[in-house]
């Protein structure tokens, strides 16, 4: 009894420990990814603001204001959305190949953004799940109450424990991944 409740706690301590360094080390190589993202989108925007700047009478006031404003607050994302959907919007703007080039990038970074920022959350709240239920019952195995569910708690920590390690690596391929 006291070698199971011995193993039990250390595998929950484990789990806690290496699913808390774990998400540090993607979380920050996440992160420097979104800023580079941003980056880019900034560096793809510049060009194609000219191209709104220099036709002003062919975009909605309006929209040209908003996406101008998005971009000067250095809300990169928002702007550079709103200025691919302006672009889109507007036919009648002719894009050099460069321009069109730098348009399709900046509708894919625009949609690959969001999918790093909700597979990250989503494994932020599973792993804040995982270490808080690891620790909670690191404290509880070896009381009465829990010893008969000692094992099934191990065992449905290392459950979660998998599923955040797999999730973890899918977001290291999300991140190194191109577009």
């Amino acid at each position: 009894m006291e070698l199971e409740i011995t193993r039990a706690f250390y595998t929950l301590s484990t789990i806690a420990q290496a699913l808390a360094a774990i998400m540090g080390l993607v979380s920050a190589a996440a992160l420097f990814r979104l800023q580079s993202i941003d980056s880019q989108m900034r560096e793809l925007a510049e060009p194609l603001v000219r191209v709104v700047r220099s036709n002003p009478g062919l975009f909605d006031y309006r929209r040209t204001d908003e996406v101008l404003e998005s971009i000067a607050r250095g809300y990169f994302y928002e702007g550079a959305r709103l200025l691919r959907d302006l672009l889109i919007a507007t036919p009648a703007v002719k894009l050099n190949e460069l321009e069109q080039r730098y348009l399709i990038d900046l509708r894919t970074l625009s949609r690959w953004r969001p999918r790093i920022v909700k597979v990250l959350v989503g494994l932020l709240l599973l792993s804040s799940v995982v270490i808080f239920l690891s620790v909670t019952s690191m404290y509880g195995v070896g009381q009465p109450f829990l010893v008969a569910w000692t094992n099934e708690l191990v065992a449905l920590c290392l459950v979660l424990f998998g599923v955040a390690l797999v999730g973890n690596i899918q977001l290291v391929r999300l991140i190194i991944s191109e577009r």
